[in-house]
């Protein structure tokens, strides 16, 4: 078994009745990457959303993600990236908020979908990774033709995603802060060619299981109908 931890939906950039919640956030992802290095975690998952691209505050988002990396890298811990729908820059370019984390080489940032095998900080195999990032409409794709076409793999297979999820309760990520345009999941091409795989996933606020889909939540309470939430990270083993 291979230790991973998950983070997702950190909107950095975000304020609570106007109040500033970037400290209490960068908090959470601290502790988080804290104990992925203290457990040798095979992994350390961040799943979309980290900022809107035009805010004056996503450079420090940036900032503090960049920093997180670098001390996991130090530690042998690898970072998986993936875009989420607030992470994309709509203009065109195909650009996102994490292409500058590339060049830490601290791990994989996925702005498109990508099948491989995802190695630790050892360069050991942990499994095969498929990656769905949000679908923006500078660089398309569609989700279930890309499982569809995926071959045989190796086992275990993880797969990561920032989609929507039909028929899922909406909180404050689809009402209070929406972007972006709804692409589903693919869940029954997933059922099919991958039906043994582990599926984590982004967007959603709401920590919970659905369809199969292990949903991470966001890192705090950033409005006040998530005050029931129990926000945080996630321990995941593959």
């Amino acid at each position: 078994m291979s230790l991973l931890v998950a983070v997702s939906d950190l909107h950095l950039d975000q304020s609570t009745a106007g109040i500033d919640r970037f400290g209490d956030v960068v908090a959470v992802l601290e502790q988080a990457a804290a104990y992925a290095i203290e457990k040798h975690a095979d992994a350390f998952l961040f799943l979309g959303d980290l900022t809107d691209p035009n805010t004056v505050r996503a450079h420090r988002s940036v900032n503090a993600l960049a920093r997180v990396m670098s001390k996991l890298k130090q530690h042998g811990v690898t970072c998986v990236c993936l875009a989420g729908n607030h992470d994309v820059i709509e203009d065109g370019s195909g650009g996102t908020v994490l292409d500058s984390l590339v060049w830490l080489d601290a791990g994989p940032v996925y702005t498109e979908p990508t099948v491989e095998p995802l190695l630790n900080g050892q360069g050991d195999f942990v499994c095969t990774l498929v990656a769905l990032p949000f679908v923006p409409v500078s660089r398309a794709y569609d989700p279930d033709k890309f499982v569809r076409a995926i071959g045989k793999v190796r086992h275990p297979v993880l797969v990561i995603g920032h989609l929507n999820l039909d028929g899922i309760t909406l909180g404050s990520e689809s009402t209070d802060m929406p972007r972006g345009r709804d692409i589903f999941w693919p869940i029954e091409s997933l059922r099919v060619h991958l039906p043994y795989a582990l599926r984590v996933g982004g967007h959603y606020h709401t920590p919970q299981t659905f369809e199969d889909v292990r949903i991470v939540g966001s890192a705090v309470r950033l409005r006040f109908d998530e005050r029931d939430n129990d926000p945080g990270f996630v321990l995941l083993e593959v």
